[in-house]
């Protein structure tokens, strides 16, 4: 990742599966902002290896699709939250835990969580989960702005 700034954000999910592709969208309109001091990476699932990378960021935030009631929310990561893992991905409380328990290292996570309509294959993301990456994008970045 070269020079690490004090954020990182991660844009998770799969392009290919149209609202499923909302973190990457919003990772890549936070990208073209060229915020100061912030990352961005684009991974289609979270997974343990991206642990190391993480370490020396004062914040993460992980932006990802969400089938939830809620329309768009950004909140800290419980550190109650039990993290789940499979053979396949691992979720944000995994992160916490591996960071803490292999490198005494209590990251600083944050979820923003936005509803998507549609997961089937396809590579346009619905007009509405779009209007709620949008202002995903304007709450990430005022975060930002009041973290820095």
């Amino acid at each position: 990742m070269g020079q690490k700034g004090k954020i990182c954000l991660i844009g998770v999910g799969n392009i290919l599966r149209c609202d499923d592709g909302i973190g990457a969208y919003i990772c890549n309109q936070i990208e073209n902002l060229e915020i100061p001091g912030v990352d961005c990476l684009m991974v289609q699932q979270l997974q343990v290896e991206l642990v190391e990378d993480l370490l020396d960021y004062q914040l993460v935030i992980i932006a990802d699709a969400s089938m939830s009631d809620s329309e768009v929310d950004l909140s800290p990561l419980s550190q109650l939250e039990p993290g789940m893992a499979s053979s396949h991905q691992i979720d944000a409380g995994m992160l916490f835990s591996v960071a803490k328990n292999i490198y005494q290292k209590e990251l600083d996570i944050y979820i923003c969580a936005v509803r998507g309509d549609d997961f089937s294959i396809g590579d346009t993301i619905t007009t509405a989960a779009l209007a709620r990456a949008i202002t995903a994008v304007e709450l990430i970045r005022n975060f930002i702005a009041s973290a820095c």
